[in-house]
């Protein structure tokens, strides 16, 4: 067996754009700012990427994929979006710290935002958490209660409104 050690990447000052706020000038995209620090064990002695955390597939996401997701009121829904980002591109990770602020939110102030530390262990605790909001069928024929899980397709009704 390989020996390990803990790793931690960190990306400081990212700046990317979100639509996140519950003002209407937040509805259109606004400068974010993103220090993450990422933990977990690999190899001590890594040979190739596949051993070690690789951040371009992250930073890339942060750049190209993430400003284009639809308008939320919270930043909390933004930061979680992220963290469940980061735990599913690497199993290997352990720790996430997170830090995300919003830099045009106040004219008298640099930046306002959220900090948080989530473990996998927390992580994956969340993620159960969200599967028991489910509906549940109650099965009277044998007493068994399963989950139901409604599947829907996001569209944009922008189009449509201005058709009428």
């Amino acid at each position: 067996m390989a020996l390990r050690s803990k790793w931690t990447i960190r990306v400081k000052s990212l700046k990317t754009s979100l639509r996140v706020g519950i003002y209407e000038h937040e509805l259109v995209p606004q400068p974010v700012l993103i220090n993450l620090s990422i933990s977990g064990l690999n190899e001590t002695l890594p040979t190739a990427l596949s051993q070690c955390f690789d951040y371009e597939p992250i930073c890339r996401w942060l750049t190209d994929v993430w400003p284009h997701s639809e308008h939320t009121p919270l930043l909390e829904t933004r930061f979680n979006e992220l963290i469940e980002y980061v735990f599913n591109s690497d199993r290997r990770i352990r720790d996430v710290c997170l830090e995300l602020y919003k830099t045009n939110a106040f004219s008298n102030v640099e930046s306002v935002g959220l900090e948080r530390e989530v473990s996998r262990r927390q992580f994956e605790e969340q993620q159960r958490s969200r599967l028991n909001h489910f509906s549940h069928i109650d099965h009277q024929d044998n007493g068994l209660t399963l989950p139901v899980l409604k599947v829907t397709k996001k569209i944009s009704l922008s189009g449509f409104k201005n058709s009428l």
